[in-house]
């Protein structure tokens, strides 16, 4: 059983050196040459492939992402139609230990993540069915005015009014 967190640490610098990196090259001298730098810092194993392959990991990585905010955020939504605790139901859920759903939010963060699904996508449109309508959904959903409603009933709930010239919403 796990602690009802998923198996993974938020970006940090900690993880900047602990964890694997996979380091690509166009020949295997290439690659090797790429990897020397990563050797004086990071302490995680230097994974050594052709170029091609850690391309597609990267990619890979950021669809896996993709796809579970998207459906992190659509549990969120259904838990609220329902009255459930999103937070609560993650928790419990993630104590099985292969679960680790991940948290909802505004959306699904960063420049890559909603932009690697598309690489796969045209690459293959025909394999990437789960991709695309995992991209579609999150455009669909509007997340942000989601995470707004719940801003707002929360202000409402302390009794606080929100000027909305002084709120401002990047991403």
């Amino acid at each position: 059983m796990n602690d009802g967190k998923p198996p993974f640490r938020e970006p940090d610098l900690d993880g900047l050196v602990a964890d694997d990196r996979m380091v690509g090259g166009l020949t295997p001298a290439c690659a090797e040459q790429a990897r020397a730098p990563y050797a004086c810092f990071v302490e995680g194993a230097l994974i050594v492939t052709d170029c091609r392959t850690a391309e597609l990991v990267k990619l890979a990585e950021n669809a896996f992402r993709d796809v579970n905010i998207a459906f992190a955020n659509e549990l969120a939504a259904l838990c609220e139609r329902l009255g459930v605790d999103v937070w609560q139901a993650i928790a419990l859920a993630n104590h099985q230990p292969r679960v680790a759903i991940l948290r909802p939010g505004a959306g699904v963060g960063g420049h890559c993540i909603p932009l690697d699904p598309w690489f796969l996508i045209a690459a293959a449109p025909d394999q990437a069915r789960l991709l695309a309508t995992a991209r579609a959904a999150v455009v669909a959903f509007l997340v942000p005015h989601r995470a707004f409603r719940g801003i707002d009933r929360r202000r409402l709930a302390e009794q606080r009014v929100v000027d909305p010239a002084g709120v401002l919403a990047e991403g």
